[in-house]
């Protein structure tokens, strides 16, 4: 696996995932640490959402909306222009792909096409666009299950927050599902 960092590819390690039991122990509150407030363990933070295929869902089945959303982790991922051992960790630890219902391994390949769609544009000067807000945006309207658009982003929110800061890039994909999606800060913190 590759990923674009300085005009050259590094080799991305694949990590090994950590037990359930092991991430149920570690829990998100340190992730999510906010103002002193008391936050929930994983198990009520992010596996309290079971999205589900209801007969609000038209134009896109639950699992293209699953594969959406794990394109818009990746993104997540990938947004400060560089993706942390921290943020592979946490991704595992709090078994994301797991909870989005879709596989590791599909995840992380939806990295690397990014990757390769960021290679494919044309070069317009030195210097290499990570995001496409547009697109973002287009991706956001195509999730229409309530409870997995929640859960895409508390892991966006976890995985911004992995590597010890959250980026202005993060900040903006965030801030959009948010507003996009008419969810409150306090909802995904919830």
């Amino acid at each position: 696996m590759f990923l674009v960092k300085g005009g050259r590819f590094v080799t991305l390690q694949r990590r090994v995932a950590k037990s359930r039991a092991d991430a149920s122990r570690r829990g998100i509150a340190q992730a999510l640490a906010s103002g002193g407030k008391p936050n929930r363990s994983p198990s009520g933070l992010l596996r309290d959402i079971h999205p589900a295929a209801s007969p609000s869902m038209p134009n896109e089945s639950i699992e293209t909306q699953r594969t959406i959303a794990a394109e818009l982790v990746a993104l997540t991922l990938l947004a400060d222009g560089v993706l942390a051992r921290r943020e592979l960790e946490a991704l595992d630890r709090h078994a994301i792909p797991e909870l989005l219902g879709v596989a590791r391994d599909a995840l992380i390949q939806a990295v690397i096409d990014h990757c390769r769609r960021l290679l494919e544009r044309p070069a317009r000067g030195e210097s290499l666009r990570l995001l496409d807000i547009e697109r973002f945006e287009m991706s956001l309207d195509r999730i229409t299950d309530p409870g997995l658009r929640l859960l895409v982003c508390r892991a966006m929110l976890v995985l911004s927050k992995a590597d010890g800061m959250i980026t202005q890039p993060e900040q903006t994909l965030l801030r959009n599902a948010l507003t996009r999606w008419g969810i409150s800060l306090e909802a995904v913190r919830a």
